[in-house]
């Protein structure tokens, strides 16, 4: 539905980042779980990588704290990544629209949009 493509993923960093992690890849029960990581986004993060401490999502309630000089606090429960800007506006989509309603997109515009709006059966106009 997106514009992600695996042929994309830098795979040196993940096979690196695999090794140093095995409980995340499950090869501690001999079977790789590279398939599920690589090929599926839970917007909760995977269940293996959520053994993995500490959870990205506190991490990056942590950074952004930083970023905002301790001007403002982030929930890292209220966090949520995602695998890039054309998931996050389908997330944002499905959560602000329901299926009938009409949202007006500005041309020129993201093709991204109009795959996920029809998706959703959300009127594109």
């Amino acid at each position: 539905m997106g514009f992600g493509f695996l042929e994309q993923v830098s795979f040196d960093l993940l096979e690196e980042y695999l090794e140093s992690n095995q409980e995340a890849a499950s090869w501690g029960k001999r079977v790789s779980g590279f398939r599920e990581n690589a090929l599926f986004q839970d917007y909760h993060g995977l269940l293996t990588f959520r053994k993995v401490q500490p959870f990205p999502q506190y991490a990056m309630a942590s950074f952004m704290e930083q970023v905002r000089g301790g001007r403002a606090k982030f929930d890292p429960e209220r966090v949520v990544l995602t695998a890039g800007a054309t998931a996050a506006n389908e997330l944002l989509t499905f959560i602000l629209a329901n299926p009938g309603d009409a949202l007006l997109v500005p041309t020129p515009y993201y093709p991204g949009y109009e795959s996920f709006l029809h998706f959703e059966a959300i009127l594109f106009s």
